[in-house]
């Protein structure tokens, strides 16, 4: 297949990227012309000399979505990035020339639209250029750190930047741990000074921007924002935690979607200042649903550590447990301060590997009692420490600190906590 479609005077060569619908001919695909510039083309029916196509520019960002199902497509044609598309005409004699028009955006629904919620079938590459997304090396969002005063330096300190960057990614991965979501997270595409501004690829962070926008304009406002984080599982610890960087590095934070090229979110030192006390107190006792293990048996989890110290295979077999149950495993293990979030053991998960069975027990019971988990029910009961829980009361504490969870996902969570509680606190110790 030829993959030019087209050529024009204006636009240039438009060569065909992928195909989407198919039928007896590309129905609906994407070009790309020699400078870059994309392209969907949608075909809206036959004349009795002449078919008939329309032309919608579209950002590289908005085609990854569409091609990933994130975008149907109605919405692709519908919700255009420009204020104007194209209307081709192309003869079937191949004698004339083809007809161009240029249309506003709202008039496009004059034609028939596809329905709501109907996605393409598949992506075929067809060009020189593939446009799928494990391709492509594109930043879709940024974020500008300046600081609060340019009489003391118009660019902030790159410890400041990174301290900033770290605990943004973190509370961006909360919310993929939350909806429990693979990825990568937060890749670096490029920076640039003016007060420094850093390009990268976050390919889920869409999926949260709503959030950030409503909870933006709250602080605005000046609102309390504590229960609306709570409700939509926002990580109170991960946010204080940015909130606390902003204030002490004396900076202003702004994030911004390069699709819309607007801002969805800014906290200002200001900002930093109002909230860090209430949200500290909070974030002592709150919890996000991925902090609270699901995994009973600890003899599993020393058994995951023996086996990744020694540098053996974990799995459903070498755990002896059901397939699904090995991340339960793993994740339980991650909430103790075994392993980091990237899979490699920690200090103290080595030091576990190399004991005994009772001082196992004893590592345990502290790593619990200092895990977010074990220290937000410490705090809600009111005792001194592990010793003093009755494990009686983990539903009640999971029911008030992490209401997300569904009612039965927070019986088996209750289970664990109430079993690590029994089994650990006779192994207790001060250090």
């Amino acid at each position: 297949m030829d993959n030019i479609f087209l050529k024009n005077a204006a636009l240039g060569t438009l060569n065909i990227l992928n195909v989407y619908e198919f039928y007896e001919i590309p129905r609906l695909f994407s070009v790309e012309n020699e400078v870059g510039s994309t392209f969907i083309v949608y075909w809206i029916g036959d004349c009795e000399y002449s078919e008939k196509w329309y032309l919608i520019p579209i950002s590289r960002l908005r085609l990854n979505r569409f091609e990933n199902k994130d975008i149907d497509i109605h919405d692709a044609l519908v919700n255009q990035e420009q204020q104007f598309f194209f209307e081709v005409e192309i003869p079937f004699d191949g004698l004339k020339t083809e007809t161009w028009k240029s249309i506003p955006k709202l008039d496009i629904g004059k034609i028939n639209l596809p329905k709501k919620g109907l996605f393409i079938s598949e992506v075929t590459p067809i060009g020189w250029q593939s446009s799928n997304a494990s391709e492509l090396n594109f930043a879709t969002h940024e974020i500008r750190i300046s600081k609060t005063s340019e009489k003391i330096s118009k660019t902030p300190k790159l410890e400041h930047v990174t301290r900033l960057f770290e605990n943004f990614g973190t509370l961006y991965k909360s919310f993929l741990d939350t909806m429990n979501i693979a990825s990568n997270g937060i890749e670096p595409i490029s920076a640039r000074p003016g007060s420094f501004i850093l390009s990268f690829q976050a390919e889920h962070l869409y999926q949260f921007e709503s959030k950030f926008k409503i909870l933006n304009e709250m602080i605005s406002k000046r609102i309390d924002i504590v229960n609306y984080m709570k409700q939509n599982q926002i990580d109170i610890r991960s946010f204080t935690a940015l909130l606390g960087s902003v204030f002490e590095t004396s900076t202003n934070f702004e994030l911004k979607d390069n699709a819309t090229d607007s801002n969805i979110f800014v906290i200002r030192k200001s900002d930093a200042a109002f909230y860090l006390p209430s949200l500290t107190k909070s974030a002592v006792q709150y919890l996000s649903s991925y902090q609270v293990p699901q995994a009973n048996d600890l003899e599993k989890i020393f058994k995951l550590a023996d086996l990744t110290w020694q540098g053996l295979e974990v799995n459903a077999a070498s755990l002896k447990v059901d397939p699904r149950h090995v991340a339960y495993y793993r994740h339980a293990a991650k909430t103790l301060g075994f392993f980091e979030s990237n899979g490699s053991m920690t200090a103290i998960g080595q030091q576990l590997a190399e004991s005994g069975r009772d001082k196992k027990l004893k590592i345990t019971a502290k790593c619990f009692e200092s895990s977010y988990c074990g220290w937000a029910w410490i705090t809600w009961a009111g005792v001194q420490d592990l010793r003093g829980l009755e494990s009686g009361t983990a539903s009640v504490f999971l029911k008030e600190n992490c209401p997300n969870l569904s009612a039965t996902t927070s019986k088996r969570r209750a289970s664990t906590l109430s079993t690590w509680c029994d089994e650990l606190q006779e192994h207790y110790s001060e250090w």
